[in-house]
């Protein structure tokens, strides 16, 4: 399909820049999540690529054209804003239907058939005769997502697709769209702030952060790499565990990392003296040989396992442990599987396993 090149992209409004200097390539037949915090960017992004917000310097490229200063209608792509603007004197289907007719390549019959597909391919069969003041959130957003799919674009951007519907629709949209993507070849750029999303809608993911991308590769790679600890946060389920750490060097053994809660050991030495040790939750277990220590706080029931949060000196972590959840003021020790390491300014020093 087609290939998108953003170059040396800054936006300002007033005098807040929002957008500097970003770069991102999506290859033709990839899909891309931009990951950021509400008021990164993400959606001043996708604006500028489909047209509708204007850069003051940079460029964007469709398969090496720059369309930089092309209307909107001429990009040949489809925008899915996070807030979807519908025609209210239009029912559900009509809405979809339009940019068919808009196009005016398809007989009548044939966008009546491929109206209904894109309806039912959404979980609106049944329900194009709704009109949009009858319509709950979720089925609004899903007319939108299918009125930006019926025509097939060669580039869709999808600002938060998933964002109002609730957990079993959030799961069986993200693998209607995946299939979509693959079955049609078109380009694919969402923008999401939830991690769980852009891991399962996108080949690779970039994150957004002061007006750039910090970070971009594939979904384990960023999981298991991240440059810093603002990426650490941006790309798990849970909060991150931060804790301050010391470096201590014992003859002849494991070189160990001081953290309230316990030694860290590894055979690797760090490169400075004093860090923060980042632990996500998933890697932090509950155990009786844990080397890691505290006292239960609370948990939270997450089907066979549990979620611990735990004081360690002070400082609350949040682990994860097997069931029957140890008791609120019982003594544990925790086992950890991976660590990232960070300088205090928080950018990454290495990432290291337990042996």
């Amino acid at each position: 399909m087609v290939a998108l090149n953003v170059r040396q992209l800054t936006v300002r409004f007033d005098d807040t820049t929002v957008l500097e200097n970003l770069d991102l390539f999506v290859g033709p037949r990839s899909s891309m999540a931009v990951l950021g915090q509400s008021g990164s960017g993400k959606s001043t992004l996708l604006r500028t690529i489909a047209g509708l917000d204007r850069p003051v310097a940079g460029n964007i490229y469709l398969d090496g054209v720059d369309v930089t200063d092309v209307h909107t209608s001429q990009r040949g792509l489809i925008f899915v804003a996070q807030s979807p603007a519908l025609q209210p004197n239009l029912n559900l289907a009509d809405n979809v239907e339009r940019p068919l007719k808009w196009a005016g390549d398809t007989p009548p019959e044939s966008r009546r058939q491929r109206v209904a597909s894109e309806l039912r391919r959404f979980g609106l069969g049944g329900r194009g005769h709704k009109w949009v003041n009858e319509a709950s959130a979720g089925e609004i957003h899903s007319t939108a997502t299918a009125r930006g799919t019926v025509r097939n674009p060669r580039l869709l951007l999808l600002d938060e697709p998933v964002a109002a519907l609730d957990a079993g629709a959030r799961r069986a949209r993200i693998l209607e769209l995946r299939r979509q993507h693959r079955s049609t070849g078109s380009t694919l750029v969402v923008a999401t702030n939830d991690w769980t999303v852009a891991a399962a809608l996108a080949d690779r993911v970039a994150i957004l952060a002061g007006g750039s991308i910090i970070q971009e590769a594939e979904p384990l790679d960023l999981y298991n790499r991240p440059v810093s600890m603002h990426a650490a946060e941006l790309t798990g389920r849970w909060r991150l565990n931060r804790l301050a750490g010391t470096v201590r060097r014992p003859p002849g053994a494991q070189i160990e990392i001081v953290t309230p809660a316990g030694p860290i050991r590894t055979w690797r030495d760090p490169p400075q003296e004093s860090m923060v040790v980042g632990i996500r939750p998933a890697d932090l277990i509950v155990a009786d040989d844990g080397p890691l220590q505290g006292t239960v706080v609370s948990s939270m029931v997450l089907g066979p396992t549990v979620l611990v949060t735990v004081d360690a000196d002070g400082l609350r972590l949040e682990a994860m442990a097997p069931k029957p959840s140890p008791e609120a003021g019982s003594a544990v020790r925790m086992r950890w599987r991976r660590a990232h390491l960070f300088t205090l300014d928080g950018d990454a020093i290495d990432h290291i396993d337990s042996v």
